[in-house]
């Protein structure tokens, strides 16, 4: 049973019909319900056997529409055909429209049926992933370098000077700033914070 089905017009229709009808007679609870559930799975099956027989009808309805639209081309269009045309498309837009939902719903099944196998598709596309992004060589004083050894080393002595600790020894001005401040705010800018200040 697809979850789909439910999408389907007359399905719950037919589902409440075969539960209430059905013409199993047993005493015993446990039994009549199996008996019931059986009844229930020979109804959906007719009823797909049906709705399968129906599909083929896919191709007799665009034959139809060919056919009303070389009568619409010609200029004879009626009322009454321009009525047919939209009944033929709107049953084969709701025929396309139970193919996709089969169709997913059988993609979700194959998929949990299959389960890891389906992630070779993926290890694939994150290797072409990969050596897109992949760095293959570095042009190094004129010269290119394709040894990923090598590779490697220079980006590593790349961001190693990028990134690099600063220098511990800073530069010292001698400039000397007409508005300073006293000696025992720079004290408090210095000195250690205490606690009474940090809940301040």
């Amino acid at each position: 049973m697809y979850h789909y089905w439910f999408e389907i017009d007359g399905f719950e229709e037919m589902i409440s019909k075969a539960w209430c009808e059905c013409p199993i007679v047993e005493v015993n609870p446990m039994l009549y319900l199996i008996y019931k559930m059986k009844f229930l799975k020979k109804c959906i099956r007719e009823w797909n056997g049906k709705r399968q027989s129906n599909k083929c009808k896919k191709k007799a309805f665009k034959k139809d529409l060919n056919d009303l639209k070389i009568v619409i081309d010609k200029g004879n269009a009626t009322d009454d055909i321009l009525y047919k045309r939209i009944e033929i498309i709107k049953d084969i837009q709701e025929a396309k429209k139970v193919n996709n939902l089969e169709a997913a719903q059988k993609a979700k099944i194959k998929w949990a049926i299959e389960g890891d196998e389906n992630t070779k598709f993926y290890h694939e596309i994150l290797n072409k992933k990969r050596n897109q992004l992949g760095i293959h060589g570095v042009l190094k004083d004129g010269m290119w370098i394709d040894n990923p050894v090598v590779v490697k080393n220079e980006f590593l002595e790349h961001f190693s000077t990028r990134f690099q600790q600063p220098r511990r020894i800073r530069p010292v001005s001698n400039i000397d700033f007409p508005c300073t401040i006293s000696e025992l705010k720079k004290n408090e800018l210095e000195g250690d914070i205490s606690y009474q200040e940090i809940k301040r």
